[in-house]
């Protein structure tokens, strides 16, 4: 198969890409998010680019790449910077975990990770779990913004396994990434978290787990599944301790998640 090098301007960045694939997909390896409120159908024309050759526009989503190219992005088809909320209430932690570890003879660095998955953002907290301190907060756009901006379009284009094996993976590959960002700024290393905490809401918690998510957007919209779930972080891909268990909160309903979910005492 050919591949072809794809150059993105103003951002000066250049990547390979094989043939027939779109330049929303050669944004997207570049790093550059793109408007598809659409969801990648090509009916919302939000994702509008300049091929630089003959300063034809064409939606990113839709023209496949055939030879070498320079593209323009506009400011209008890129997705909008917001202020993320990357801040909160800081709690005290049970000493029972870490006490848990110790037993097991764990030494060093005992930490957890807390992240909520909106549908736009990622936000993650490093933990003590001696103490219950916050060591550092990361945020990011949800890269899975370019499946749609909204939980109906992630629900439309995860309709089989396939798909949802791969806005599962988006997510995963992200909080690997916010995982070692925020390892190195204490200078840690992933194999001191030994507990993650998950919230989202259904859709996100859905896909995070690859349960279901057909069933949401057709009537009643019901969850596939609104229980409480512990998982091993090894079993989902996440690049933390082997041992380490990944606790996602129980979801209210089908559209009211575990984000929504306050522990009163």
């Amino acid at each position: 198969m050919k591949h072809f090098k794809i150059t993105f301007e103003p951002d000066n960045k250049q990547i390979t890409i094989h043939s027939g694939a779109s330049i929303l997909e050669a944004a997207g390896q570049a790093g550059i998010v793109l408007n598809t409120i659409c969801g990648g159908k090509g009916t919302c024309g939000k994702c509008e680019v300049i091929l630089k050759e003959n300063e034809r526009q064409v939606p990113a989503c839709q023209y496949k790449i055939e030879s070498d190219l320079a593209v323009t992005i506009p400011q209008g088809s890129r997705y909008f910077e917001q202020k993320i909320l990357d801040y909160g209430i800081d709690t005290k932690t049970d000493s029972s975990i870490c006490t848990k570890y110790h037993k097991a003879d764990v030494t060093g660095n005992i930490f957890g990770l807390a992240v909520d998955i909106g549908t736009t953002t990622v936000v993650g907290k490093l933990l003590d779990l001696k103490d219950g301190g916050t060591l550092a907060t990361q945020a990011v756009i949800n890269p899975q913004v370019k499946f749609g901006d909204d939980c109906l379009s992630r629900i439309a284009y995860a309709q089989t396994d396939e798909k949802l094996a791969e806005l599962q993976k988006v997510i995963i590959d992200c909080l690997n990434e916010i995982i070692g960002q925020l390892c190195q700024q204490v200078s840690a290393v992933p194999d001191d978290i030994y507990e993650v905490s998950i919230v989202g809401n259904t859709t996100m918690n859905h896909i995070f787990l690859k349960l279901p998510v057909t069933q949401l957007g057709q009537a009643p919209y019901k969850a596939y599944n609104l229980d409480a779930k512990e998982t091993l972080a090894s079993d989902l891909g996440l690049n933390v301790n082997s041992i380490a268990n990944v606790h996602t909160a129980e979801n209210i309903a089908g559209f009211v998640g575990a984000d929504t979910t306050i522990e009163t005492s």
